[in-house]
């Protein structure tokens, strides 16, 4: 049985696959392939073999040390271009045959969560889609885009979640009651 690698290298391998499949505008992968390798390669070697083992936030503030002439803006860029690859990249390499690159802003309807069944048609349905005991609901397009940030986080190996609509300011007292309201609702909630 073949291993996947998840490493840095392969990460731009799919980057570049993805731009030559027509998966995403060319434009949006000379950016995302350069902000992912600039951020990266600031790692050390080792930290690059696995990027599922990354920390996001730690490699940031390390490229931010490195390169204090980038803007606190293009930083937001290049952690939003770095989370999405990661993403992507994560996501077919956990599984290349369902795999489906996620559809554009305002391109029909959008999932709020992701997850994959051994019965890809099926899963396919939107009532089919069940994750931890509650069916995901298809959301239509918002009548205009959102002014906060949003962030696609990997929960388990077959299931990213979407965050969307964080303040850009989000203060550590509204993370930590968005925290407690999320283990409020978890199956196995002990008060």
């Amino acid at each position: 049985m073949l291993t996947q690698d998840y490493s840095a290298d392969k990460l731009v391998e799919f980057i570049d696959r993805a731009g030559n499949k027509g998966w995403i505008p060319k434009a949006t992968i000379s950016v995302m392939k350069s902000n992912s390798k600039r951020v990266l390669w600031s790692l050390d070697p080792l930290e690059r073999e696995d990027v599922r083992t990354v920390d996001v936030e730690a490699a940031m503030r390390r490229f931010a040390n490195l390169n204090p002439e980038v803007s606190p803006k293009s930083l937001r860029d290049y952690r939003s271009r770095l989370e999405k690859s990661l993403s992507l990249f994560i996501g077919y390499t956990d599984d290349p045959v369902a795999f489906q690159m996620p559809k554009a802003r305002g391109e029909g309807k959008s999932v709020v969560t992701k997850s994959v069944t051994a019965n890809r048609k099926s899963a396919m349905r939107p009532e089919n889609r069940v994750t931890h005991n509650h069916v995901s609901r298809v959301l239509p397009p918002s009548p205009s885009a959102p002014s906060g940030l949003e962030y696609e986080f990997p929960l388990r190996p077959d299931l990213i979640v979407r965050v969307v609509n964080l303040p850009r300011d989000l203060k550590q007292a509204e993370a930590k009651r968005l925290a407690a309201f999320l283990h409020s609702i978890a199956e196995d909630f002990t008060p």
